[in-house]
């Protein structure tokens, strides 16, 4: 496994690892977890947040993290990433019950709102103001 440890277990110390090696390693975990407990649960239960979270760490396209379709309105994707910041948000959502359910969210969460920015138009930036011209040289 990378790191030199046991598949699946805890890293020598000192070893460093990229924030890619770590959501590879977090989406493998995820795709695991989405497998055994696919079967075993309901719809809308863990099962299913286990398979959309692996999902989010599985795409590569920002409308793939999202779960829409390229064809989507900025609208539907602003209510997409509402509903995934509602679910994922360490703040908002779901209670988080251990230290590796916090940092599996907050990997969601930078995959879901770089996403979002990437499809979301650009706003435009303010200037400085023209008229008043530099208060400094009043």
């Amino acid at each position: 496994a990378p790191g030199g440890g046991a598949p699946g277990g805890p890293r020598p110390a000192g070893s460093s690892t990229s924030p890619e090696d770590i959501l590879d390693e977090a989406a493998r975990r995820l795709r695991q977890d989405a497998g055994r407990t696919a079967s075993a649960s309901a719809p809308g239960g863990r099962g299913g947040l286990a398979r959309e979270a692996a999902r989010i760490l599985g795409a590569t396209d920002p409308h793939g993290i999202l779960g829409i379709p390229r064809s989507a309105t900025i609208e539907q994707a602003r209510s997409r990433y509402k509903a995934l910041v509602k679910r994922y948000d360490a703040a908002r959502g779901i209670i988080h019950k251990s230290a590796a359910e916090r940092e599996k969210s907050n990997l969601i969460m930078a995959r879901i709102n770089g996403a979002f920015e990437a499809i979301r138009p650009s706003r435009p930036r303010r200037g400085p103001r023209s008229a008043g011209g530099d208060p400094a040289s009043r």
